[in-house]
């Protein structure tokens, strides 16, 4: 049976003031410290040992929880970053990779999306096609098996290649 939270902060507690009694040297854990004659501290303010195990068992909950997330999956990143904000050479590489993703896909319209072992991007140019993803001008996504990466525009890039074609 699982203990709860307080149940597993006494256990810690009590182990930790042993340890600090059978060693004569201070045992901590989780920002308390049990001295060996008995005191216990929380920073530099002396707490009893009721309050030492309930902050135990409080910052033990806070770690089981699990994290909150980030951003929720499909949501799209707030970078600040536009088209306007991509120095030149990003935006010539932009230029580049639809004129490859057309040749490849023999689609004008550009809504087809292309594998990316079928273009010619390299490692030299992996941070531009990275800063074109978080502008929001090309989404990258999993192909029939996850290790098949695709490549397609979005809305607003297939906007600003249509405006240069």
């Amino acid at each position: 049976m699982a203990k709860t939270y307080t149940e597993q902060a006494l256990t810690l507690a009590t182990r930790q003031q042993a340890v600090a009694a059978r060693d004569g040297s201070p045992a901590s854990t989780r920002g308390i410290k049990f001295l060996p004659g008995g005191r216990v501290y929380m920073d530099s303010t002396r707490i009893s040992f009721e309050a030492a195990v309930q902050h135990i068992a409080a910052r033990l909950e806070a770690e089981a929880a699990p994290a909150p997330s980030p951003m929720v999956k499909g949501e799209p990143r707030r970078t600040g970053f536009s088209w306007d904000c991509l120095n030149q050479a990003t935006q010539d590489f932009f230029y580049n990779i639809c004129e490859q993703m057309q040749t490849v896909s023999q689609d004008h319209g550009m809504t087809m999306p292309v594998a990316v072992k079928e273009l010619q991007i390299g490692l030299k140019h992996a941070p531009r096609l990275s800063n074109l993803k978080k502008a929001g001008l090309i989404e990258g996504f999993a192909g029939l098996k996850k290790s098949h990466k695709m490549l397609r525009l979005t809305e607003a890039g297939r906007a600003i290649w249509q405006a240069y074609a």
